[in-house]
């Protein structure tokens, strides 16, 4: 047995002691009382070190994982009693659902009061210029010219690329309602494309955040009793979560993973309908940049409801995982694995969204104009717009 003690930085990174040969062996805590980390050289298996997110769904698996340990044994790893790690993990659960309640009332609002309304408002211009404009199936461009209907078709972004390019038949000026009918983006299948692709890059980072943290949590050893979760604090290293127990990676998963997967998919879903159904260009940009503060809820609570004491214990401590690549066979798979997962991500992003702009237009409640049918013209409308 060799005692191990070392910087923070020094076990983030693998927690293991040099072996013959330079071989990284096996760092695992062999008793209750020990007074430091103890590496018994068996397997020659080594342990991989993964941090908590600074956010409230990290305080939340801190304070469930250690609070727990700390509560249901008789270890005691930061000198605090009962009742006061009763009350953090309780003041970090009722924040971790207040976060919950915010999040999701924030998207019933949004979905409501602003997406349903957005789309309901392109969907009654469409079907208007259809009425209006067309003539047995084709489009009337002297009719469209003379319309005060006219701006505000052309500026919707469309599943395909519109016809906004040509000449202006009337050339004149364009009335209030023009611009409004011709502001709607939906017109411009690749603004609209690259817009939703970075939408949903951004809810990929969470997503994966989310798996990766689902991963680390079922590597975890299995603990069959609460002291047994917690390996041995020493000053200047941190807090090791070596096993879970079964309630804890169960709580885990149906506290921490499953509604932070979930709330991620209905953002992913309401922020693509929205910015799909908004009526200008310049509006595009900031629906898509208020979205982001929806995302940031969790971060935002986090700074401003939870004490320091909490932040820093968070940043103190990380999950011990078995890396199982300890072979150079073995870690090249790892890593085409990873790459696979990052080339499926990148193929399902950029499919996925041309699904929805084209196919997807037929889904209920989903699809922003039903039936497009890559018939939306505004001619001349984007040369008058920056005409000076």
């Amino acid at each position: 047995l060799v005692q191990v003690k070392g910087s923070l930085a020094e076990v983030q990174g693998v927690l293991a002691m040099s072996g013959n040969g330079g071989q990284r062996d096996l760092a695992v805590p062999l008793g209750e009382q020990t007074e430091s980390l103890l590496v018994e050289r068996k397997d020659d298996t080594k342990f991989k070190a993964v941090g908590l997110d600074q956010d409230v769904y990290g305080a939340g698996m801190f304070s469930i994982i250690f609070d727990y340990a700390e509560i249901f044994s008789d270890v005691d790893h930061d000198g605090m009693s009962r009742n006061m790690n009763f009350l953090r993990v309780t003041y970090v659960v009722i924040i971790l659902i207040c976060n919950y309640i915010l999040q999701v009332s924030m998207l019933s609002f949004i979905w409501t009061y602003v997406t349903l309304p957005s789309v309901h408002n392109v969907q009654s211009l469409y079907r208007r210029y259809h009425e209006d404009m067309f003539v047995d199936g084709v489009i009337d461009n002297q009719k469209f010219a003379e319309s005060p209907e006219q701006d505000e078709i052309c500026a919707m972004p469309s599943p395909t690329s519109g016809s906004c390019t040509s000449s202006f038949a009337s050339g004149g000026a364009q009335s209030p309602e023009q611009d409004e009918i011709c502001a709607i983006a939906f017109s411009n299948f690749w603004f609209m494309y690259f817009i939703l692709c970075l939408w949903w890059c951004t809810m990929l980072k969470d997503v994966r955040m989310i798996e990766r943290l689902y991963r680390a949590v079922k590597s975890l050893g299995h603990a069959t009793k609460a002291s047994e979760m917690i390996g041995e604090h020493e000053e200047g290293e941190p807090t090791k979560v070596m096993k879970v127990t079964t309630p804890v990676r169960w709580l885990l998963y149906l506290v921490i993973i499953v509604p932070k997967f979930l709330i991620s998919c209905l953002l992913l879903i309401i922020g693509t309908v929205w910015l799909s159904a908004t009526d200008s260009y310049a509006d595009l940009i900031l629906n898509a940049v208020a979205l982001e503060f929806v995302i940031a809820i969790d971060e935002l609570i986090f700074e401003g409801l939870l004490p320091s004491s909490i932040h820093e214990r968070i940043e103190e401590t990380v999950l011990c995982i078995v890396d199982k690549a300890v072979t150079p066979q073995a870690q090249t798979d790892a890593i085409v694995s990873q790459y696979i997962r990052s080339v499926t991500y990148f193929v399902m992003t950029t499919i996925g969204v041309y699904i929805f702009m084209t196919y997807g237009q037929y889904i209920p409640r989903i699809g922003v104009l039903p039936g497009y049918a890559n018939d939306i013209q505004c001619p001349g409308w984007i040369e008058q717009q920056i005409d000076w």
